[in-house]
């Protein structure tokens, strides 16, 4: 009788010796709700023109998510741009990774865009079906859209990062 009573609590004993040993990994994740900052960017832009520069934020990923809504050569695209920066603060250049608009039917194939620079014209992004309206990279912290194409296009792009 006393075996029985006694087996349950070697059992308890033995299962909080053995978690009690076991190692333990705790991630640290804070999580904080910040405001989202947004910049809605409507263009019109005639055959080779360019947008005004857009700043990006210092250390920050900006969501890019693009469209050109010009008839017959609509397309859509998105990257995620960080721009880097020294030690002292100044803009070393501009990384960025994302999804090209998918190209014109019948090939109608999408591609990976990714790359680092700070040379005014580096490719970022293509946003029509043409591959002619694109992100550029105006200098270590900045962008335009640029319409490489010979008549007008529109569309919208929209930037967004926490603040």
């Amino acid at each position: 009788m006393k075996t029985r009573t006694f087996l349950p609590v070697i059992a308890v004993l033995f299962a909080a010796f053995t978690l009690a040993i076991q190692p333990s990994a705790h991630a640290q994740v804070s999580a904080k709700k910040r405001p989202l900052v947004t910049l809605v960017i409507d263009y019109n832009l005639g055959p080779g023109n360019d947008s005004p520069v857009y700043t990006l934020p210092a250390n920050k990923s900006v969501s890019v998510v693009g469209n050109c809504r010009t008839s017959g050569v609509e397309g859509v695209a998105s990257a995620t741009i960080l721009q880097v920066t020294a030690a002292d603060g100044t803009p070393n250049f501009l990384t960025w990774v994302g999804l090209e608009s998918a190209l014109r039917p019948p090939a109608g194939t999408s591609s990976i865009t990714s790359g680092l620079s700070a040379a005014n014209g580096a490719h970022i992004l293509y946003l029509d079906y043409e591959n002619q309206v694109e992100i550029l990279v105006n200098s270590a912290n900045s962008i335009i859209i640029y319409n490489g194409a010979g008549g007008q296009r529109s569309g919208t792009v929209t930037l967004s990062y926490a603040k």
